[in-house]
């Protein structure tokens, strides 16, 4: 069984910047499958991916408002299709 199956998915949210990021990148090293959220900064939130695969890990960037029902469904949707085990 692969660490992702084992760890599962994390949605990050503000996950393409400062803190958001950090938690990105370290849960990306430690094996999890990471969901980088970002309302804005999609280039930011693109780098993190980059850096998460880089690495070894596996990362998508999805944009959404998590003040925003639909968005939030949305970044679940995306995520339970890309990946299997989400952790909340």
């Amino acid at each position: 069984m692969s660490s992702i199956e084992q760890l599962g998915t994390l949605i990050v949210t503000g996950g393409s910047r400062g803190i958001g990021a950090e938690v990105s990148t370290l849960a990306g090293k430690r094996g999890y499958a990471v969901v980088v959220n970002f309302c804005s900064g999609a280039s930011e939130a693109t780098e993190v991916v980059k850096g998460i695969v880089a690495g070894g890990g596996s990362a998508i960037a999805i944009h959404g408002d998590v003040s925003q029902e639909d968005d939030i469904m949305r970044m679940f949707e995306t995520a339970s299709v890309s990946w299997v085990r989400l952790r909340v």
